[in-house]
Order: C-alpha cells, then sequence, then structure tokens
C-alpha cells in the first residue's frame, strides 16, 4: 500500500508543482497519513489507513 501512496504522491505533486500538506495521525489500533493539494481550481486528499486489518488508499479528488 505505500507503495501505491508513494507513486499517487508523485504525480499529484508534479500536476500541482508542490509537495502537498501532509497530515500523519496515530491511534491505539490504526494510524493514517494524509496529503492534501490544493490550488485554485481543484482540491486533491489522498489518505492512507493502516491498521487492525484495515489497509486501504483513497483519493479524492474535488474541484472549487
Amino acid at each position: 500500500m505505500n507503495d501505491i501512496f508513494e507513486i499517487n504522491a508523485k504525480h499529484f505533486s508534479k500536476l500541482f508543482a508542490n509537495d502537498g500538506s501532509i497530515k500523519l495521525e496515530e491511534h491505539d489500533t490504526w494510524s493514517q497519513k494524509t496529503i492534501t493539494w490544493k490550488n485554485d481550481r481543484s482540491y486533491v486528499q489522498q489518505f492512507m489507513v493502516m491498521g487492525a486489518g484495515t489497509f486501504r488508499v483513497r483519493v479524492l479528488v474535488s474541484w472549487k
């Protein structure tokens, strides 16, 4: 999952011409890494959740 997350991050960073804003969350049984990119037209949020039986990468794309 981390490979997918990093490949996506490279593509979005190139598209937005910045590395995005990174946020890390640690909880008792799970953790989440989130990167957000935005410009005057678009907003992209990618997050990866890892925990007890849960491993996923999601990308949310919206327009302003």
